[in-house]
């Protein structure tokens, strides 16, 4: 069997009094296929931030083939920030009021 290439264990996010992600336990292996499914505010999108590196965890460990996070504030794991977090330029041309250019 494979190495795992993600695995987290007892992984927390808190943003102040509100706990967004809590206790969460998982591995992928090189190959496999994972969803996060769930209702609106069940901390999805906080879970996939944390993979990333995009969010520090609360406390827990993510653990990658390249690197290991821990509760660090204030700290980005990501391995190439610039493209995770530049989005393209939008160019629009002035629409007035009345919506004529």
């Amino acid at each position: 069997m494979t190495e795992a290439a993600l695995r987290t264990a007892a992984l927390r996010k808190d943003f102040g009094g509100l706990t967004a992600v809590n206790d969460v336990a998982l591995e992928c292996r090189v190959g496999q296929m994972h969803a996060v499914i769930g209702p609106n505010g069940a901390g999805k999108t906080t879970l996939i931030n944390l993979l990333s590196g995009d969010l520090a965890p609360s406390s827990g460990r993510i653990e990658r083939c390249w690197w290991v996070a821990t509760a660090c504030p204030s700290m980005s794991f990501s391995r190439t920030p610039s493209a995770t977090r530049s989005r393209p330029e939008r160019h629009h041309e002035p629409v007035g009021a009345d919506g004529a250019n």
